[in-house]
């Protein structure tokens, strides 16, 4: 199941690639360790050169496009009312995701910092045991979601 998903790892977080290599979600393991903690980068180093686990991660994935909030925007009623429904039905079916997953209703919905015309969602995912920080692992952890979400058309 795993094997068709790829995850490369950025500094202290991993980007998930889907089977035509682009970016499905992003992966924040729960290093337990604060974000702005000066030595983070360094502890998140030795825990991976060590072998350590982490008890879950945050998995943050693209939620919903707008196609509205561009400065070239132009559209009619009928047009904008076009593109606030298909939002909205796609809101819907994360809603059902949400309902139905395990952990679903730990979720967070922002403005994505990549696009701001685009919302993105973070789960938090429990491992169930400490998951190793290499890749492989990782990936494995958090594939049967993926799956999840690819079978209900959200990635």
């Amino acid at each position: 199941m795993a094997r068709a998903w790829r995850i490369e790892r950025e500094d202290d977080y991993y980007r998930i690639l889907d089977p035509s290599r682009n970016i499905a979600a992003y992966l924040d393991p729960d290093y337990g360790i604060p974000h702005d903690a000066e030595d983070a980068p360094e502890r998140v180093e030795e825990m991976a050169r060590s072998g350590q686990g982490v008890p879950g991660a945050f998995v943050m994935v693209p939620m919903a496009k707008f196609g509205i909030f561009d400065s070239d925007y132009d559209s009619d009623i009928a047009g904008l009312r076009g593109r606030l429904e298909g939002v909205t039905s796609r809101v819907e079916r994360w809603a059902e995701f949400a309902e139905s997953w395990p952990g679903g209703h730990d979720h967070h919905v922002r403005i994505s910092h990549t696009d701001h015309d685009m919302l993105s969602i973070t789960f938090y995912v429990a491992f169930g045991r400490d998951v190793r920080i290499d890749g492989g692992e990782l990936l494995g952890a958090v594939a049967p979601m993926l799956e999840g979400l690819r079978a209900r058309g959200l990635i």
